[in-house]
This record gives structure tokens, sequence and C-alpha cells, in this order.
């Protein structure tokens, strides 16, 4: 039997996520409170663990003349962490929108990259990034460019 979810108190709003406090109590009576962060900044009992796929990464790739996979990935500073990281280009889903749209959007946007009829997207399995403290529900995408991709304005 799973504890049961006894409220949710919105702690701070931001434009693209929300801090919360969830009671629960657990099959033994004792009551826990748990903080979490979310993309659903109108989180409720009744949404809560039925959110919709908020951000994607993208794993672009492509083959060179000796059939060997060359990955590209992205150096940025993350505030988080006061640093640059090494990552996969990644970004937002807006509501309602269809996976195809961000990923293209995001490659442009990180990599200056312009895909076409040509480049070959592979979605992948939704994932939780970090369930401990998140419910972001994230999509790989797998990107083979073929090299008839143009480069535009980052």
């Amino acid at each position: 039997m799973k504890p049961q979810l006894i409220s949710i108190n919105q702690l701070n709003k931001q434009s693209h996520t929300a801090y919360y406090d969830l009671l629960y109590q657990h099959t033994n009576g004792m009551r826990q409170h748990y903080q979490m962060l979310s993309r659903n900044t109108n989180l409720n009992k009744d949404n809560l663990g039925k959110n919709n796929i908020d951000a994607i990464t993208m794993l672009i790739y492509k083959k060179t003349a000796q059939n060997v996979n060359e990955y590209l990935m992205t150096k940025e500073f993350r505030l988080p962490i006061n640093n640059f990281v090494l990552s996969f280009p990644a970004g937002l889903v807006e509501k309602n929108e269809d996976i195809l749209i961000p990923a293209i959007r995001e490659i442009k946007e990180e990599t200056s990259i312009i895909c076409n009829q040509y480049t070959k997207f592979d979605f992948q399995r939704p994932i939780l990034s970090s369930p401990g403290i998140t419910d972001e529900l994230g999509q790989v995408v797998i990107v083979e460019l073929d090299g008839s991709e143009t480069f535009g304005q980052k």
C-alpha cells in the first residue's frame, strides 16, 4: 500500500516552475512533509503524477567517412552549479506542443543547425529526469544528421 497524499501547498511560483510542499500520511499513520519542484505551476492532488513531456534532450550525431558516429555537445554556463558544463542540446516543450517542433527549434537555437527533410529523428520513451526532487518528464530525441543541413544565425 502506498502513502496517501493529504495536501499540496504551493510555496513559490516562477514563470516556468513552482515549488511545492506535499503532505503525505504513511501506512503506519506517520505524516511527512516533502518538497518538490515542478514545471506545472498549477499542481494539485488530481494532476500530480499525470504530467506531459516538459523537456527534451537531443543526442545529435553524424556518421563520418569511416562510419564512426560523432556526437555534438554544447558547452554552457549553468547557474545552479556556477560553472560550465558539456551537455547535449536540450530545451523546454510548450504546453500541447508536438515534440518535433521544440527539437527543431532547440537544435537551431543551441547549435545554429537548420534541419531539413533528410534529418532523421528517433523519439525514445519519456523518462523522469530526477524523480527524487521533481516531476519533470523528459524525452530523448536521437537526431542523425546527413551533412545536408545548413547553418543559420544562432
